[in-house]
């Protein structure tokens, strides 16, 4: 009995909680990517700061299979894709805000790192982030 119980712990401790959507919620926004012909791993080099400034978190699905996660957190990859079932099949990428919702779909076509930074940046969030962020720096 206690050698069971003890195998159990062993196993609960070392087991891995994947990461869902809801996860994210009021930490991270999210840009979620979906067959999209773009290095993510240059984007996120070349935007490291702007990224990180904006609490952004970048996924990347390659025919349904994870390609890019610039977080380091195991993610639940089916609770990621299902967000494109309720979508247009042109839909390529999601941007989700700190509140979890929608903000913007697009198509592989619109798919621009500087159109999300203006995006975020018009978000009341991002701009309350921002009016904080002067205020402790001035």
């Amino acid at each position: 009995m206690s050698q069971t119980l003890l195998i159990f712990c062993f196993f609960a401790l070392f087991q891995i909680t994947l990461k869902t959507p809801d996860d994210f919620k009021w930490k991270n926004r999210l840009i979620i990517v979906r067959d999209v012909k773009v290095s993510i791993d240059s984007l996120l080099l070349e935007n490291k700061k702007a990224i990180t400034d904006r609490k952004l978190i970048i996924i990347s699905f390659e025919n349904d299979k994870l390609e890019c996660n610039s977080s380091n957190f195991s993610i639940d990859p089916e609770k990621f894709i299902q967000l494109f079932k309720s979508q247009d099949l042109s839909t390529k990428w999601l941007l989700l805000g700190l509140d979890g919702g929608i903000k913007k779909i697009g198509t592989e076509d619109d798919f621009q790192i500087d159109k999300f930074f203006e995006t975020i940046d018009q978000m009341p969030m991002r701009e309350s982030e921002l009016r904080l962020k002067n205020r402790l720096f001035q």
